[in-house]
């Protein structure tokens, strides 16, 4: 059977190219930001990076003062007050202590929002994605009931045989179950994004955009410079060792000065100092043997990180390359089946065997550009 001109036309109204990637119409960064101020796990790691450093300015302050009183014969009796403290160079380290303390919370909050900013962006990436295919497959469908509706009456007027309806049906279901699957998983991505957001919806619309094109080979040396997780390894690894120092301090002799008074008896200055003999005891081999994993583990988050990078930029170049190859193989396919039909090469339920086909590889490269955006993401969410 031939199809003529117009029906040609109506077919080929289903041909819309997947490789375009979208974006949100609402513009990116005022998603991101609303998400960054909604988002609980933020605010809750808040509130602990504020009591960690208030438990660091507490070990800067000495002990509590201490007041005494002894009685005598005779109604006699004897009051004092002392204050302890240690070392003055124990209180110094303690102070770089709290500074470090604070660059450290403050690397922690930081890979926190990168982290939560990635999964946002890569989330909104999906969701875009998959309202496009949506879109898609909505055309799919309403164009496969109209094609089984038109192949019904050509069965009626014996121009196609039962063989030919039955397979538009086929692709009929098959659309409607696509589009129920991608209807799913947009449910189960809205709900990320509804959870990252702090309990509310992200309404989104989609518009034409891509990621800028990166250049891999420059991007090496601050991808590891400026990684969250490497700084805050760096950080411990310096918290460590500056422990190590004050643990060796605290060998040293605590003081202890104050004042006595008798009843009948003048002022008296009293001091005193501590024998560290029990307290400190294995202290210094703790510390030392945190030093040593926080060192371990600093270099393996520096290999790990490099590690990852490498991963990403082979899996960033195997894309585009994929992604190129198949948007021109696809330009290809539908020419050459445009041009089949029209001189009759093939025959309609060939015609839309080959569609079949062809829809699955548009899919595929509307994949693999979300693909290839999702790593873009991984490769820039340092500068987040």
């Amino acid at each position: 059977m031939k199809l003529n001109n117009n029906y040609i036309k109506f077919i080929l109204l289903i041909f819309i190219l997947c490789g375009t990637n979208f974006l949100l119409a609402r513009q990116l960064e005022d998603i991101l930001s609303e998400i960054l101020e909604n988002n609980q796990e933020l605010k809750a790691i808040s509130a602990m990076n504020k009591l960690e450093i208030l438990n660091a300015k507490n070990e800067l302050l000495p002990e509590n003062p201490a007041l005494e009183q002894e009685f005598h014969e005779n109604d006699n009796y004897e009051i004092g007050i002392t204050q302890s403290f240690q070392f003055p160079t124990f209180y110094y380290h303690q102070y770089k202590n709290l500074q470090m303390t604070k660059a450290q919370q403050e690397a922690i909050y930081k890979a926190t929002k990168v982290r939560i900013l990635e999964e946002a962006k890569i989330n909104l990436y999906s969701l875009n994605y998959l309202l496009n295919q949506i879109r898609i497959q909505k055309k799919r469908l309403e164009d496969a009931n109209q094609l089984t509706s038109h192949f019904e009456k050509l069965l009626t007027q014996g121009e196609i045989t039962q063989l030919e309806l039955n397979q538009a049906k086929i692709h009929q279901v098959s659309y409607d179950n696509s589009l129920r699957d991608l209807l799913i998983q947009k449910a189960e991505v809205s709900e990320t994004l509804k959870m990252l957001n702090g309990g509310i919806e992200v309404e989104s619309h989609v518009i034409q955009y891509q990621e800028p094109t990166l250049e891999i080979e420059s991007l090496k040396e601050d991808f590891l410079q400026n990684n969250p997780d490497l700084a805050i390894e760096t950080i411990n690894q310096q918290i460590a060792a500056r422990n190590t120092k004050i643990a060796k301090y605290e060998w040293l002799p605590y003081f202890r000065i104050g004042v006595h008074k008798g009843k009948e008896s003048d002022p008296m200055l009293h001091y005193g100092i501590s024998i560290p003999l029990w307290k400190n005891r294995n202290r210094i081999k703790r510390a030392k043997a945190v030093q040593l994993y926080n060192n371990a583990n600093l270099e393996y988050t520096t290999q790990s990180v490099a590690s990852e990078f490498n991963k990403l930029a082979s899996e960033y170049k195997l894309l585009q390359q994929k992604l190129q190859q198949n948007l021109k193989l696809h330009l290809n396919s539908h020419e050459l089946l445009e041009k089949s039909l029209e001189v009759g090469e093939i025959s309609s339920i060939e015609y839309f065997t080959e569609i079949e086909n062809l829809y699955e590889f548009e899919d595929h490269i509307s994949k693999t550009n979300l693909d290839l955006e999702i790593v873009k993401v991984k490769l820039t969410s340092f500068k987040f």
